[in-house]
């Protein structure tokens, strides 16, 4: 994921995309909304059309989003840093195999990128990107932006079409409060894709401390099986994962403007060689590597000025080496490092001001320990 100024680069996008012949699919919008008790779903979703799924499974937010988007999403503790294993199979990658053009915009802590679930996204934000926003501001950036992506690729629909999602963390708002964001963004996405009526919608709402689990569809056939992952599978008409494409291709987005936006390279059907987006004064804004579908090398994610916001290492499709995040003012917003896809040694974060955040330790197995330690913005300890 990345960051860089938040609607200049996304609001006159033009994409020109890279599959030929038959369209690549239905638009498909996955909107996931964490909340702090149950919301009416006929409040956020009145008359609407497409897939409610209400998910109470008790369990934490990554657990529950990882089963959401991979098929072989492991059994984790529910501790405080879970990492997806860069061997699982997620439904954006799928979706990105079968020419899908994928985009996520998310908030909160469970869907940063170091947890490894935004896994085959190859556009948007993750929560400590849009950590200066007021709050409420944050989620209603994520909804525009995932909006703003499907509408670009909507002129061009015999291309690639749009694979997009958004989750919203609301569970630091009241019941109404938190309704109404949800609410909001699920019309508003709606909107973006009204003119295609084969567009795949979904909604997955994950209260908090509830025990069961139950699906419903507002639309069409209810789902024939109880896991999103497939069910958007299905609905998406995605091919099965031993069915990739083969050959070489690459694939060319443009800025309304005529510059390169950005270029995506497969190799038998995977992703291969770098993978760069450009700000629209040319310079780079993320780029990223890949060998026949496993990421590697050294990947950045970049301001407008070209400075890294974001730099990241992966070997043989596992987070390795040093990562570490920056602010636009250039101070550090955390820092850690991987080992064998584990998080190893000490792991820091800082508020904005420059104060320590947090600070735990990792064992060679990616274990925490000893105490997890937090501040506050002044600089108090905070009790677990």
């Amino acid at each position: 994921m990345h960051r860089h100024s938040p609607i200049a680069a996304f609001a006159l996008l033009v994409v020109a995309g890279c599959v030929a012949g038959e369209p690549t699919g239905p638009p498909v919008t996955i909107l996931t909304v964490s909340t702090r008790s149950a919301l009416d779903v006929g409040e956020i979703a009145p008359g609407a059309s497409g897939t409610v799924v209400e998910l109470n499974a008790g369990d934490s937010d990554w657990n529950r989003l990882a089963r959401l988007m991979c098929a072989d999403a492991p059994a984790v503790d529910d501790g405080p840093f879970p990492l997806l294993p860069g061997s699982a199979a997620t439904l954006a990658e799928r979706a990105s195999d079968a020419g899908f053009e994928t985009a996520a915009y998310v908030t909160g802590e469970a869907t940063r990128e170091e947890g490894g679930l935004l896994q085959g996204w190859f556009h948007g934000y993750d929560g400590p990107s849009l950590e200066s926003l007021a709050p409420g501001s944050a989620e209603r950036l994520a909804a525009y932006l995932g909006a703003d992506f499907v509408k670009s690729k909507l002129p061009r629909p015999m291309e690639d079409a749009s694979f997009l999602w958004v989750h919203l963390d609301l569970t630091g708002f009241d019941a109404p409060a938190a309704a109404k964001l949800a609410a909001d963004a699920w019309r508003q996405l709606g909107e973006a894709s009204s003119s295609r009526p084969d567009a795949v919608r979904v909604l997955a709402l994950l209260p908090a401390g509830s025990t069961s689990v139950t699906l419903a569809s507002t639309a069409g056939t209810p789902p024939s099986d109880a896991s999103l992952y497939s069910l958007i599978s299905e609905q998406a008409a995605l091919p099965p994962l031993e069915a990739r494409a083969t050959g070489h291709e690459t694939c060319t987005t443009h800025h309304p403007t005529g510059e390169v936006w950005s270029v995506r390279r497969y190799l038998d059907g995977k992703p291969n060689d770098p993978w760069i987006v450009w700000h629209v004064n040319e310079l780079p804004q993320y780029e990223t590597d890949y060998a026949r579908g496993a990421r590697s090398g050294h990947w950045f994610s970049r301001a407008e000025n070209g400075y890294p916001l974001f730099e990241r290492h992966y070997a043989d499709d596992e987070p390795s080496g040093e990562w570490l995040r920056r602010r636009p003012d250039e101070s550090i917003v955390s820092r850690g490092s991987f080992e064998g896809g584990h998080r190893v040694g000490i792991w820091s974060e800082w508020h904005p001001g420059g104060q320590l955040a947090l600070e735990v330790t990792f064992d060679d197995r990616g274990r925490p320990v000893g105490e997890v330690r937090r501040w506050s913005a002044n600089g108090a300890p905070i009790a677990r």
